[in-house]
């Protein structure tokens, strides 16, 4: 990222945290059918049991248990596994000029390209 070399001072030697949006399942959900104009079919769970089934899939060599642990980390609301940055961390967007986007203007800029 441009940014962090033209701040060289202010960001060498540092662990910098950007956040592009903070968002939930149920807002990037919202967003898709607000852009597609269609109802989704959602299944309902959770993060236990999702991991669990992950684990479960890991301990029989199907590594597709591997993706689940990531989905566990990023929607999980876990407490102390900083997976939230806005939330959890000192974010750096200021300092380097990143500014957080609005999830519904994304995925609609998103869809629309795909048509």
């Amino acid at each position: 990222m441009i940014a962090i070399l033209e701040r060289p001072e202010q960001t060498a030697n540092k662990n910098l945290y950007v956040a592009s949006a903070e968002t939930s399942q149920k807002e990037i959900l919202e967003a898709f059918e607000e852009a597609t104009n269609s109802k989704w079919t959602v299944t309902d769970t959770t993060t236990d049991k999702e991991v669990s089934a992950a684990f479960e899939k890991l301990g029989k060599g199907d590594f597709s248990g591997a993706f689940a642990l990531v989905r566990g980390t990023s929607y999980a609301s876990t407490p102390d596994i900083r997976a939230n940055y806005v939330r959890d961390e000192t974010l750096s967007n200021d300092l380097l000029g990143l500014k957080l986007e609005s999830v519904k203007e994304t995925v609609a800029r998103v869809v629309g390209a795909s048509k």
